[in-house]
């Protein structure tokens, strides 16, 4: 592992840790805000990892790739389902997540095919 993957698996981390906090905390104002903050951060979390190349099957264009998609989607229908922090963390944070590792695996397997 290259200093620099490291460095975008430390960054995925850090990204949790800190917006885990921030919601816990009640760091962020209730809302819109905390919701597109926290969306933002698991679009953060794929794209490290995305960049580091960690690991390369999850976006790779394979079923793989897009079973894990749809099971961070599904897990995020399930979040919006419950009520209170689950529904204001567990949602938009895995919404986020599943979204961008579809457009990465989208953009892997459109690259692969045309």
């Amino acid at each position: 592992m290259s200093g620099s993957q490291i460095a975008f698996v430390a960054a995925a981390f850090v990204i949790l840790a800190a917006i885990t906090a921030a919601v816990q905390l009640r760091w962020l104002r209730p809302g819109r805000t905390q919701t597109i903050v926290v969306f933002l951060a698991g679009v953060a979390v794929v794209g490290s990892l995305w960049a580091a190349g960690l690991p390369p099957a999850w976006f790779a264009g394979t079923k793989s790739g897009f079973g894990l998609a749809l099971s961070l989607a599904v897990g995020a229908l399930l979040a919006r389902a419950k009520a209170g922090e689950a529904r204001a963390f567990g949602f938009p944070l895995l919404s986020g997540m599943s979204l961008t590792l579809l457009v990465a695996n989208v953009l892997t397997f459109a690259k692969r095919v045309l």
